[in-house]
């Protein structure tokens, strides 16, 4: 209860009170409330949780796989892992096929948030649902300069945005392309942290480019506090957390 308490009190984590006890549920799973269990195996059953505390469940419910829910909820999130481990897999081959040939033609990117937390911190494809994957130009391409080359590459851009832009390929894959204006600063760590290397998730043989774990940390507390208090955005406090947990010395 008190770290739900100081969750809430944060000014900036936008969460309802169930977010946040589901927040704290993944980061403690050892202490979760059996009244939790009940509010979340209602929700379910009727479709009424809060986006965020969807989202985190898949995590929830592989840290701590013998919760008592009833067999419609593990239904639903039986069903839900399947789907996010399905489109995970599109994620990462798209986006290291992608950026393969993005490197070749000398506009090397780096992936950021859900991929490269996918690659290091989360125990499994299934684990972290996400809409789409993030991509940054490390040399800063304009949208005039970069766009010619996701084209010929297969994505058909949705939306031009002022700090991203928003891409769709094959498959129901979407990525959005983000520019400097936010994430300039971390542009010397990206660069110093890139990397190129072939590993195996979930089966498959991926080549992932991805910041250091510190460029992956500012980005991921930099996207999650620029959020409005309207949106609910506390799930980048569980990326914050496991990244501190997988490199004790960041």
């Amino acid at each position: 209860l008190m770290k739900t308490d100081l969750l809430l009190q944060s000014p900036v984590v936008h969460a309802s009170r169930l977010e946040a006890d589901v927040l704290c549920a993944c980061l403690f799973p050892e202490q979760i409330d059996p009244s939790l269990i009940a509010r979340l195996d209602q929700g379910i059953v009727n479709d009424t949780l809060p986006s965020e505390a969807w989202r985190q469940l898949p995590y929830l419910c592989t840290v701590a796989p013998d919760l008592p829910f009833s067999a419609q909820a593990r239904r639903t999130i039986a069903s839900m892992q399947r789907h996010t481990l399905a489109r995970s897999l599109v994620h990462l081959t798209l986006v290291s096929r992608t950026a393969e040939a993005l490197h070749d033609r000398g506009m090397p990117v780096v992936t950021l948030k859900g991929l490269p937390l996918l690659d290091t911190v989360y125990p499994g494809a299934s684990t972290r649902p996400a809409a789409d994957a993030d991509l940054l130009f490390i040399n800063g391409e304009t949208f005039a300069e970069y766009a010619p080359a996701l084209e010929e590459l297969g994505w058909s851009c949705r939306n031009e945005g002022t700090t991203t832009s928003q891409w769709r390929g094959s498959s129901g894959a979407e990525i959005d392309v983000h520019r400097f204006i936010r994430d300039w600063f971390c542009s010397s760590m990206l660069r110093a942290g890139f990397v190129r290397d072939w590993r195996w998730v979930e089966g498959q043989r991926v080549r992932l480019p991805v910041p250091s774990a510190e460029a992956l940390m500012m980005h991921v507390m930099l996207h999650g506090t620029l959020y409005s208090p309207s949106d609910t955005n506390s799930r980048w406090v569980l990326a914050a957390a496991l990244l501190l947990r997988h490199t004790p010395d960041l």
